[in-house]
């Protein structure tokens, strides 16, 4: 079952025996909710930002390790949905945040997109190696 460590309030919650999660960027999840089949997936919620949210979506997953499919799908405003892809596709480095320089995990991407430090390198690999990412332009046709 789905244990939400971070942000619970904001997903959508379907079939707990589900192995899928669904990411909506910026389109609204209830509305997604609405034309999806609850039974198909376990979770799903939005991702505005990669600076900020890719690293309470990674641990969600690393909390939840029985999501092993994401589909990324919705509106792509701040480029969070590139930078999740180029996680997975693409990797990360050890680097510092723009603004603030702080130490991070910096995402290989022409865009930003940072996760804590805290988080081991063999976790993030982990997730990279176990989940796989699904890019769906309209998730209400996707089986």
């Amino acid at each position: 079952m789905f244990q939400a460590i971070y942000k619970g309030t904001r997903l959508i919650y379907g079939n707990p025996e589900s192995n899928v999660g669904i990411v909506t960027l910026w389109s609204k999840p209830k509305e997604l909710a609405q034309r999806i089949d609850n039974s198909k997936f376990c979770v799903m919620g939005p991702l505005y930002s990669a600076e900020r949210g890719l690293d309470l979506l990674i641990r969600n997953l690393l909390a939840n390790p029985q999501i092993n499919i994401l589909i990324l799908t919705g509106v792509d405003f701040s480029k969070s949905g590139i930078v999740l892809k180029d996680f997975f596709e693409k990797g990360f480095v050890k680097g510092k945040t723009d603004t603030t320089e702080k130490p991070c995990w910096r995402i290989n991407s022409q865009y930003e997109g940072y996760i804590d430090l805290d988080i081991p390198e063999e976790a993030l690999n982990l997730i990279r190696e176990s989940v796989t990412l699904i890019k769906v332009q309209d998730v209400a046709n996707f089986d």
